[in-house]
């Protein structure tokens, strides 16, 4: 099944998203980043970019077994960004561009049969963007992100972070 999506990330969502994460970076809310950065306008997290993916692409009986992703390009508040996402049985593969430039590459593998732990995914997202975001209270960006299932203790599915 082949799947387009179009979405502009607005600022409030970015500001939403921060409060959520605590990743505090200048580089997602700052509007005069231009003078810190080669960019004219704040960053999008990554993990606010997989986490739109992930409510598109799986349904109540999917369970993720793996995200990875690599970002070639930042996607910039605004930004007119569309999602080709080819979906098989048990894999999704995403490509991210802005038409012109392709921005990113998500592969995310899932099983059938199991409930979505969407929560706790998202908690995992957001631990990733808090970590690097804040780390060392630079301007860090993410280029590659890879979250695996790794146990299910008393039905809390718990993911490592690579």
């Amino acid at each position: 099944m082949n799947l387009i999506y179009k979405k502009k990330f607005k600022y409030n969502e970015l500001v939403n998203f921060r409060k959520i994460s605590q990743d505090n970076n200048k580089l997602h809310f700052e509007n005069k980043i231009s003078d810190k950065t080669p960019f004219k306008k704040p960053v999008v997290y990554a993990a606010l970019i997989i986490k739109f993916v992930l409510q598109k692409i799986l349904i109540n009986q999917e369970s993720v077994e793996e995200i990875s992703a690599m970002f070639f390009k930042p996607i910039l508040v605004n930004e007119n960004i569309f999602f080709r996402i080819n979906k098989t049985k048990n894999k999704a593969n995403i490509i991210i561009t802005n038409g012109v430039v392709n921005k990113a590459s998500l592969s995310i593998d899932y099983v059938k049969g199991d409930n979505l732990d969407q929560k706790n995914i998202f908690k995992n997202l957001n631990l990733i963007s808090r970590t690097v975001g804040n780390f060392r209270k630079n301007l860090n960006i993410i280029s590659f992100i890879n979250i695996k299932k790794s146990k299910k203790i008393k039905n809390k599915i718990i993911f490592k972070k690579k």
